[in-house]
């Protein structure tokens, strides 16, 4: 969940706020890990987070209501004595997230509420999830799953997958946002699918959304250029075909109209002077 998140939706629609976010010279933009200990706290807070959605992940099955596997999230963050960041959380006026994960199904591309909608074969689902470790590090990722078996599904998984691994591989100290964001539209072409235009990433740290904000290129957003010490949470989202986001009554989920599937694959990432780490991954040996 993102500053890209909301933001994304108001951008599709033809609107553009929030690049209040980008604004003053490149060289006050913050550095999230400023120490090695900086640096090793939000590899805690990163790894926490992948460690929750694998759990989460592995009780994805056809069957299963999304409500069920939000309570799994909620149970390994209490073990960890972490707080589950997206339960709460709002943009502005809208209500409280009720819920310690997004979980977005099909036509849901963002803000997807747990609630008693079974996951059938064949669905693609992105469960998307923010918390805030003991030491108040925040960490922001998520995963795209195929239920059961599903042409349909597994080509989304492997777009969304595909677009966030260009980015990575992109990003490097002095290399401008605009750049790795040429690789990604480049990826998501090959996949033969679309890229939703608008934000799709956001500074993370001590706060869960700091600056920088990162848009697609078409969003007329200004141009971030990247540096050793920030911290980063990178967010494209592939959808099969362009299309206008709608935001449900419910005031959260995001959706795609006339059966339109997306899925996206979000990693937190430290810039560092030899290039990237990811980290919300697997620790090592695991």
């Amino acid at each position: 969940m993102a500053t890209a998140a909301a933001r994304a939706w108001a951008l599709a629609r033809g609107s553009k706020p929030f690049n209040d976010l980008n604004t003053g010279p490149v060289h006050t933009m913050p550095l999230q890990a400023s120490t090695p200990g900086d640096l090793a706290q939000a590899r805690d807070a990163g790894r926490l987070a992948w460690r929750v959605l694998r759990e989460v992940a592995a009780a994805a099955r056809p069957g299963v209501l999304t409500r069920q596997l939000s309570d799994i999230a909620a149970q390994h963050i209490a073990r960890a004595r972490a707080t589950p960041t997206t339960r709460g959380f709002r943009f502005a006026d809208e209500p409280p997230f009720p819920a310690p994960l997004s979980i977005n199904t099909n036509e849901e591309v963002m803000f997807g509420i747990p609630g008693e909608r079974v996951l059938n074969a064949g669905d693609i689902v992105t469960l998307d999830l923010t918390l805030r470790t003991a030491l108040g590090w925040h960490a922001d990722a998520a995963i795209s799953l195929a239920i059961g078996a599903g042409e349909r599904a597994d080509r989304l998984r492997q777009g969304a997958l595909a677009a966030t691994t260009a980015a990575i591989g992109a990003m490097a100290p002095g290399v401008w946002w605009s750049a790795v964001m040429a690789r990604v539209e480049e990826a998501v072409g090959e996949s033969g699918l679309s890229l939703l235009p608008g934000a799709c990433g956001h500074g993370i740290g001590r706060a869960l959304h700091e600056r920088p904000s990162f848009f697609t290129r078409d969003s007329g957003n200004p141009d971030v250029r990247l540096r050793a010490g920030m911290i980063l949470a990178i967010e494209p989202v592939v959808i099969e075909r362009p299309a206008t986001i709608t935001q449900d009554a419910n005031g959260w989920t995001q959706a795609a109209p006339d059966g339109v599937w997306s899925a996206f694959e979000e990693r937190m990432v430290a810039v560092t002077a030899g290039g990237v780490e990811v980290l919300s991954r697997a620790e090592p040996g695991n």
